[in-house]
């Protein structure tokens, strides 16, 4: 809204996502709305490894006022991660993982060179799936996984080093954990999604249960 109403629209060549809260759920609703930029750079939350598809998105009163979120306080969950970015966001829209720096993703719009020659052409889509994860694990590795001052420069992601040796569910487990050991009262009535499966953050910061199916974005009390 706020790019349409400043005569933006269509015309715009570069656009950067870094608000460390709802990147993945503002960058749908950009999309959505029809805004293509050329090229886009977002911020992922790389204490997820590659195959984590993480996001958060925000919580909303039953008045239907969304509720706030203090990014400085977000400690591990906010944003989202590069698997929920390329596969949930970016590759269903059009556009291409072109280059990765650090926790900086760079997307290229597919439109503006020949999709068949890069993306793969006829390949079955299952094929397309695999290579695409292959690309995202292999950026990761090169742009911020592999690189020898990681622990220097990403201090405050060490503790989280044991992810990138687990399964998805036991990421999973653990985030349930951490949350019932230490609940993250910043985070209150908001949601996250692992893989598919989707929790909020009950109003003392504890992971629950949330049925889908009510969809109007308001925490169930079912704790795990």
């Amino acid at each position: 809204k706020l790019l349409t109403e400043n005569a933006y629209g269509q015309n715009i060549d570069l656009l950067k996502i870094d608000i460390d809260s709802f990147d993945c759920h503002v960058m749908k609703a950009i999309l959505n709305g029809g805004i293509r930029p050329k090229v886009i750079v977002m911020e992922a939350n790389v204490k997820f490894p590659p195959q984590i598809r993480f996001a958060m998105t925000p919580g909303y009163e039953e008045s239907g006022t969304q509720i706030g979120f203090d990014s400085e306080k977000r400690g591990t969950f906010y944003g989202c991660s590069m698997g929920y970015q390329v596969h949930d966001v970016m590759a269903p829209n059009g556009y291409d993982l072109y280059y990765m720096d650090w926790n900086n993703v760079m997307y290229i719009d597919t439109n503006l060179y020949n999709t068949n020659q890069q993306s793969g052409g006829n390949v079955a889509a299952e094929d397309k799936k695999k290579n695409l994860q292959s690309a995202v694990n292999d950026w990761y590795d090169y742009a911020y996984w592999k690189r020898p001052d990681r622990d220097r420069a990403f201090s405050f992601n060490v503790h989280l080093k044991r992810w990138n040796g687990m399964s998805t569910d036991d990421i999973r487990k653990d985030i349930e954990k951490m949350t019932k050991t230490a609940p993250i009262q910043s985070h209150a009535k908001h949601f996250i999604s692992v893989n598919d499966k989707d929790y909020c953050i009950d109003n003392i910061g504890r992971i629950v249960q949330w049925e889908n199916n009510m969809g109007d974005g308001v925490c169930s009390s079912s704790v795990l």
